[in-house]
């Protein structure tokens, strides 16, 4: 038995410790909540089931090489949209009733622009841009894994994955303690699927259709997720990174523009990365290459005979 906790203690990363924290606080959480929350019994299950997964995995003594070591060290990215769509349930165990009002007030003091809101754009080109920049969250944060992963050392990797992970989980936590539906969900006249385009904005309406969740709008974890990526692109290729900032740019718009967000919500998640990201900064210290030169002979006037 103390073998097999020594094995999981050394192999367990950075980030699936993260996970293994959500997921025991979020099922605890259920539980003592479970007469507001609906499928509560259901939660706390298949919660209890991914953490036995991840230490079975652990477990397990695996190579630094090889196709089971690729799989270790990218499966966990595989539980976010089961555990974003659970928090349709999870939202509601604090409040019996969501919060946008509060939400709509402030946008309207704020902007003015809630009346208008671009909930009538006209130009299907306008709309596929603002579907490929809102999509770009979903390349840009794999091709920096895969950067790091392959290009730079494991640890940046992991502090990358562990940064990814924190940010979507305190996001997590947020929509339970502030339910806000989005636009779409709670403002007449505001479907995004009456916006026509091509491509993008077809395949953005059908991801929509099985992966949102009701009561998960403030702040954006759209957002703030692909920032904390873009940060981490930033420390190691701010050259990429300029390169990326337009799209990112457009897809802080592209949220409250497609009607899943209010403007509000695309501002706090932006807010949330810049904070998380000097906090990880701080604490972590991420891409920090140490440089160890060469020691020089002493000269010497000494001359041997």
């Amino acid at each position: 038995m103390q073998k097999c906790y020594e094995q999981i203690r050394s192999q367990l990363s950075l980030y699936e410790k993260s996970v293994l924290i959500y997921l025991s606080l979020s099922a605890l959480f259920a539980l003592i909540f479970h007469q507001r929350v609906e499928k509560w019994d259901y939660i706390v299950g298949y919660h209890i089931t991914l953490v036995s997964a991840i230490l079975a995995i652990n477990a397990v003594p695996i190579g630094r090489k090889g196709l089971l070591r690729v799989m270790k060290d990218w499966y966990i990215f595989l539980v976010f949209p089961v555990l974003f769509k659970e928090l349709t349930f999870l939202s509601r165990a604090l409040f019996p009733y969501y919060l946008e009002p509060a939400i709509i007030s402030s946008e309207e003091k704020l902007f003015g622009l809630f009346s208008k809101y671009f909930f009538r754009p006209e130009y299907k080109w306008l709309n596929e841009l603002m579907a490929f920049s809102y999509s770009f969250y979903y390349f840009l944060v794999p091709m920096v894994g895969i950067y790091l992963y392959r290009k730079r050392t494991y640890s940046e990797f992991e502090i990358f994955a562990f940064r990814f992970c924190t940010t979507m989980f305190i996001c997590y936590g947020l929509f339970i303690l502030i339910p806000v539906r989005g636009p779409h969900h709670s403002v007449l006249g505001a479907d995004p699927t009456a916006l026509e385009g091509y491509f993008f904005v077809k395949l953005i309406h059908w991801m929509q259709s099985y992966g949102s969740a009701v009561g998960a709008a403030f702040p954006s974890s759209h957002v703030a997720a692909t920032w904390i990526a873009a940060f981490s692109l930033k420390r190691v290729r701010p050259d990429w990174y300029r390169l990326v900032l337009p799209f990112l740019i457009l897809l802080t718009v592209s949220v409250f523009y497609l009607r899943y967000h209010y403007v509000v919500d695309a501002i706090a998640g932006y807010a949330l990365a810049l904070l998380l990201n000097r906090y990880f900064e701080y604490k972590l210290q991420p891409h920090t290459v140490m440089v160890v030169k060469p020691a020089v002979p002493k000269m010497t006037t000494s001359v041997k005979p």
